[in-house]
């Protein structure tokens, strides 16, 4: 089990003035560099657009496929749907802006390693969730070369679209803060001490801007 230095750790239940997600009783810890790392986009973001569009996607596959190979794998279809997206929008008045964050746990009932993404991007450019989710689907099935039905899910946490933050909207406080305690979710510690050595905390994918 990975041993961590209590600098390095949250067990509060907010952080820089956002609510997280550490459990319904604040149980578990969140790593406080992965905290950074998701407020610091989102603040970037809510201050370079007017919109910004959020969303989680889960990634489960298949156990035969060896934990190294996975991650590799991940990796390339991360940057699969950057450049898909990338490309696709490029003649769109709005810069896409796109970061995808990554984590990866093994669960302790199932002890199965699976991917927890959260991806955002300009709100004026992509409005819905499943963009990323169709795009993130078919380039696991490509690269893993198996079907990935029931495996690439839209989170629950998204509300069926994703969360938009809108800095003219009244609710843009309390938007901001819906969007963190979502995205918090992968800082926390908890199913992360198995992973193999080596394994980053988190990782964030970025496009290109224009």
């Amino acid at each position: 089990m990975a041993k961590h230095n209590d600098k390095d750790l949250i067990y509060s239940d907010s952080y820089r003035g956002y609510k997280i997600n550490n459990g319904n009783n604040s149980e578990y810890s969140c790593y406080k560099y992965s905290l950074d790392k998701i407020i610091n986009d989102i603040e970037d973001k809510s201050n370079r657009h007017n919109k910004v569009h959020i969303t989680r996607i889960d990634v489960n596959p298949p156990q035969e496929i060896g934990e190294k190979e996975q991650s590799k794998a991940m990796t390339r279809v991360c940057e699969a749907t950057l450049r898909e997206l990338s490309r696709k929008h490029k003649n769109s008045s709005h810069d896409h802006d796109i970061s995808i964050i990554r984590t990866s746990e093994i669960g302790y009932k199932e002890n199965n390693v699976h991917f927890h993404f959260a991806i955002t991007s300009n709100g004026n450019a992509i409005q819905n969730a499943y963009t990323y989710l169709e795009t993130m689907t078919r380039h696991c099935e490509r690269i893993l070369d198996t079907p990935m039905a029931g495996r690439v899910n839209n989170s629950s946490a998204n509300n069926g679209i994703g969360i938009m933050i809108n800095r003219n909207s009244p609710d843009f406080e309390q938007q901001m803060q819906d969007a963190v305690y979502v995205m918090s979710y992968l800082a926390k510690t908890n199913t992360k001490e198995n992973l193999r050595k080596g394994t980053h905390k988190l990782s964030i994918s970025r496009s290109s801007k224009k």
